[in-house]
């Protein structure tokens, strides 16, 4: 770092210095990720996730990639969301509750109604964290309730557990 008065400082970076990007591994602090199992036909699961935060739906996307046997469709908004679900073989649906127009819970409530999807596992996901809030979504109807950030080990674990 050079330092001039009245001309600001400069920084260099030598690349030689930073240690290269770990490989791409399963674990997360020393903790092995779970393995999500395949259906009992040997096919794919197809997860569904409702998020209009790109941020959001990457780090889902970047979870679920781990997982060899998961296939993930998403949708911004709940209407699209609820199309999609109408249309596809979905196992899961993750619906955020806070979307533009329709919420995760008016949206989960259409999809209890339709014939398709009216037993399906649908867990809401929230930066909605108080007790009242997750009480709520589950009396409202949601299967479970996973609070953002996400754990990404927990959240691999309720995912198996709601797949098998």
């Amino acid at each position: 770092m050079e330092n001039s008065i009245g001309k600001g400082k400069t920084f260099r970076v030598e690349p030689d210095a930073v240690d290269a990007p770990a490989a791409k591994d399963p674990q997360v602090i020393g903790q092995t990720l779970p393995e999500v199992s395949r259906q009992k036909d040997g096919k794919n699961h197809t997860i569904l996730y409702v998020e209009d935060n790109q941020d959001n739906l990457k780090l889902i996307e970047q979870a679920l990639n781990i997982q060899k046997n998961i296939e993930l469709i998403s949708a911004p908004q709940a209407e699209i969301g609820i199309d999609l679900a109408k249309a596809h073989d979905i196992d899961l649906i993750l619906m955020d509750i806070n979307l533009p127009g329709m919420d995760g819970v008016e949206a989960m409530k259409i999809l209890r109604r339709t014939e398709k999807t009216r037993n399906l596992p649908i867990v809401a996901l929230s930066a909605n964290a108080m007790e009242r809030d997750i009480q709520s979504a589950l009396s409202a109807g949601f299967t479970d309730y996973i609070v953002k950030p996400i754990n990404i080990a927990g959240f691999l674990k309720k995912i198996n557990q709601l797949l098998i």
